[in-house]
């Protein structure tokens, strides 16, 4: 077997083991988010924050490493390091916001329909006393 081929089997291999880990335990409840950190108080006294996603983690470290590959590999070509910076630019300009508006709902970029605090109020629990209205 060549070394080229038994490297795409075993990269194979491993992105079959992520993807098999990734689809069983990440849509978990432990697994939606890494962090919160409150930034200011409402006229309510509840607390106003952002939320920081494992989702997130992972799309940041998979620009990074994509950029990073791209970087090595035009390298590897040839490819003039200014040039390949531009073309990556240019792929970033149109794909990041592409992705973050496919996460937004309707098809949408965030910022068109996020109303302020939409994205990180949590919701009050109901009344145990019967009859209570949960706000969400």
């Amino acid at each position: 077997m060549r070394l080229e081929t038994a490297f795409l089997l075993a990269f194979a291999a491993a992105l079959a083991g992520l993807f098999w880990w990734g689809f069983r335990t990440l849509p978990g409840e432990g697994w939606q988010f890494l962090a919160s950190t409150a930034t200011r108080r409402n006229a309510e006294g509840e607390w106003i924050g952002v939320n920081f996603t494992f989702y997130g983690l992972f799309s940041a470290l998979a620009y990074t490493l994509a950029a990073a590959l791209f970087v090595a590999l035009s390298a590897a070509a040839g490819i003039a390091p200014a040039t390949a910076f531009v073309a990556l630019a240019a792929v970033v300009a149109i794909c990041m916001p592409a992705s973050v508006a496919g996460t937004a709902g309707r098809g949408q970029a965030p910022w068109l329909h996020r109303r302020r605090g939409e994205l990180c109020r949590l919701p009050r629990r109901a009344s145990r006393g019967g009859g209570g209205r949960r706000a969400f």
